[in-house]
């Protein structure tokens, strides 16, 4: 579990208060390890005679708190024996040490506690994220969206599935934020422990809400599956807290708000957590006016050099002006916090047309728009279809545009050839049988890729120092190459 630690600011949410952010992470560890670092804090009562139900005691400060579930059925146990492995280990956390608190990362206005980290990954995805060999998607998506809310992100703080290190991770956030969002520990399972710690540090007692209860079990019977009582842990609720709808997946998120101090706490698979973040949490960061943005991408260009191009539109405060490197180029986004949508409309409108003037020729899309849909929407407007041959590539470009939708109706194939010359592709593309011939063909630190139609031919010089970069760059080359000579 990842802590940003917040500082001194301004958000859109509310003036001049401080935001917290937190999200978490485990891996697979020996049965041993889990007398020593596993809920040191809890204990597991046997059930008494006259029901089926046990007791999960925990306590904070001195005082106790009892959760209740039903006992394990043959089910449950079955499942948890297949995650605990053969080896009998069990899932346990490793730790970071809490980094000083004069370090962190820059984002944006106002302030903000960020964190990531997902409670439910296996051994070697948590091993990848914690020691920096992989990104960390949720804290790189949270962080992008709350620039746009004009929150920074400064400081970073690590803790793992422990029960009394996470209750006390939210105790010195609640100390010193009003809004705290966490990602992961929703699951059903012993170790996914978000629950038990923001009702330990809020001292109130979970209990399962009736409701939740009956949409989780329609979840099941939907699919024909029947649903082991551990999943009721995911219907608990504490009396501060609300459910979060989850359309795509099993676990509601939580809202909790208590003494002028909100909790959001959200799955951390991403695709349950993006649409619950966008949907019905973003939205209530945003008071007393609407927050609007429009995202221009480019090719052909540099991050640097459309910072350049942009000049003083980077500084601008209302709208502000952000540029940001990615996979399908440079993004420019245009963002907006006005008393309405329409007003909001309008001033983006007019810095996008200045930044247009400036940026026009790179720029082939705007926000949720691809690549293969801009050129499949120029290659039905004329009546053609495309014929591609790959070899420096590797097949990316056609599986870029394969994607798109409607393909089935301009594409009329490819062909990925290792090691193949211009000449050799040309023969290929053209069997293919399409008016739009585009290849790329293979070269050593250079490639010279081809794109023609009826109307026009198009060369595009390639350079690279590896086949790594040579592929990445052949793939957004030939794209953009595509785009142009098609007009787009």
């Amino acid at each position: 579990m990842k802590i940003f630690v917040p500082q001194t600011g301004h958000t859109p949410w509310v003036a001049g208060r401080p935001f917290f952010i937190v999200i978490g992470c485990a891996s697979l560890i020996s049965r041993v390890a889990l007398h020593f670092t596993q809920y040191p804090l809890a204990n597991v009562a046997p059930p008494n005679a006259s029901s089926p139900q046990r007791t999960l005691g925990f306590s904070r400060g001195g005082t106790a708190e009892a959760l209740r579930e039903p006992a394990e059925g043959p089910l449950e146990a079955a499942g948890r024996a297949g995650a605990l492995g053969r080896d009998g280990g069990v899932k346990c956390a490793i730790f970071h040490k809490t980094p000083s608190s004069g370090r962190g990362l820059v984002v944006r206005k106002g302030r903000v506690g960020i964190s990531s980290c997902r409670r439910k990954c296996v051994q070697a995805t948590c091993q990848s994220v914690l020691l920096g060999q992989i990104v960390d998607t949720n804290a790189a998506y949270l962080a992008g969206r709350l620039a746009l809310l004009g929150i920074d992100c400064l400081h970073m703080q690590t803790v793992g599935d422990n029960l009394e290190r996470a209750a006390a991770a939210f105790e010195r956030a609640l100390a010193r934020s009003e809004l705290i969002v966490v990602t992961g520990g929703l699951g059903p399972t012993e170790d996914d422990l978000t629950r038990e710690a923001i009702a330990a540090a809020l001292g109130e007692t979970p209990s399962v809400d009736w409701a939740l209860e009956a949409e989780l079990r329609a979840w099941f019977a939907a699919r024909n599956v029947a649903m082991p009582e551990r999943n009721r842990k995911q219907a608990w609720l504490i009396p501060s807290a609300r459910a979060l709808p989850n359309p795509n997946g099993t676990a509601p998120g939580w809202s909790v708000e208590k003494g002028g101090k909100r909790i959001v706490a959200m799955p951390g698979v991403p695709r349950e957590m993006t649409p619950m973040w966008e949907n019905y949490v973003e939205p209530t960061l945003v008071r007393g006016g609407v927050l609007r943005w429009r995202t221009l991408k480019l090719l052909g260009i540099g991050e640097s050099a459309v910072e350049e191009k942009l000049g003083e539109l980077v500084r601008s405060t209302a709208p502000t002006v952000a540029t940001y490197a990615k996979n399908d180029g440079v993004h420019v986004r245009i963002a907006e916090k006005a008393a309405t949508a329409a007003s909001a409309d309008a001033s983006i409108g007019r810095m996008e047309a200045e930044v247009r003037v400036r940026l026009g020729e790179y720029v082939w899309g705007a926000d949720n728009e691809t690549l293969g849909d801009v050129i499949g929407r120029a290659l039905e407007a004329r009546g053609w279809r495309l014929g591609l041959a790959e070899s420096l590539s590797g097949g990316d470009i056609a599986r870029t545009l394969a994607d798109a939708a409607g393909a089935q109706r301009w594409f009329a194939g490819a062909l990925v050839r290792p090691g193949a010359g211009a000449d050799t592709l040309e023969r290929d593309a053209a069997a293919l049988g399409g008016q739009v011939v585009l290849i790329v063909p293979d070269g050593d630190g250079e490639s010279e890729l081809r794109a023609a139609t009826p109307e026009q031919k198009r060369r595009l010089a390639v350079r690279f120092s590896s086949r790594t970069e040579g592929r990445r760059r052949a793939l957004l080359g030939g794209l953009d190459l595509l785009r142009r000579t098609l007009g787009g």
